[in-house]
């Protein structure tokens, strides 16, 4: 397995990244009500706000990937402002997002619970500023370690660059995803309104 730097040319890869996200992500997930055309669109925001973003790739997909792009198993998103590209995608598709809430209406409920509870909490700032934003494994490859050797080659990337610590935050009721964090070397840095927050140290 290699990892391939994602910039300027995600419109390669931007397909199979939004199929590895409709796999993976389970339909709790607001973007999982996305259409393919607008999860594409979401995500090539994601990467332009990114510091660092790859895509994990098996076999002769090394080379070519444009043109054999089946061979593509997973990808990180991250970055110091890369929830930017969050803020960006909604500028751009406020309507589209709208639309999606009105028709799951859990999601439109949820966002507006959490605002109110926000007015009455005090959230403590992470001590990371590097976050993860989004790691996913293609579902028929999942259990295979390909997780934890993206997340090991992003690492020494991350030590390569400077980077000495990064964080990330994970919905409680994911245990699965929490479970493979704390088993990567993960501690739990905060909880709040349903989510946990974790943070790494790489040296």
């Amino acid at each position: 397995m290699k990892l391939l730097k994602l910039n300027n040319n995600i419109s390669d890869y931007s397909r199979k990244i939004a199929e590895i996200h409709k796999s993976a992500y389970s339909k709790n997930h607001f973007t999982s009500c996305f259409s393919q055309e607008k999860l594409e669109e979401y995500y090539a925001c994601l990467v332009e706000a990114s510091d660092l973003s790859v895509i994990a790739v098996t076999g002769e997909a090394i080379e070519g990937l444009k043109n054999n792009q089946d061979k593509a198993v997973g990808f990180i998103i991250a970055g110091r402002s890369v929830s930017n590209g969050v803020t960006n995608f909604i500028k751009s598709n406020r309507m589209y997002v709208f639309y999606v809430m009105l028709i799951n209406p859990m999601f439109l409920v949820q966002k507006i619970f959490t605002k109110i509870l926000l007015k009455f909490i005090k959230v403590t700032p992470s001590k990371a500023k590097f976050r993860l934003l989004s790691i996913s494994v293609l579902s028929g490859s999942q259990s295979t370690g390909v997780g934890k050797a993206m997340l090991e080659s992003f690492e020494k990337e991350l030590l390569g660059r400077g980077v000495e610590c990064y964080g990330l935050s994970v919905r409680a009721i994911n245990k699965r995803a929490i479970s493979f964090y704390e088993r990567n070397g993960f501690e739990l840095e905060n909880t709040l309104l349903g989510s946990k927050y974790y943070f790494k140290s790489l040296v």
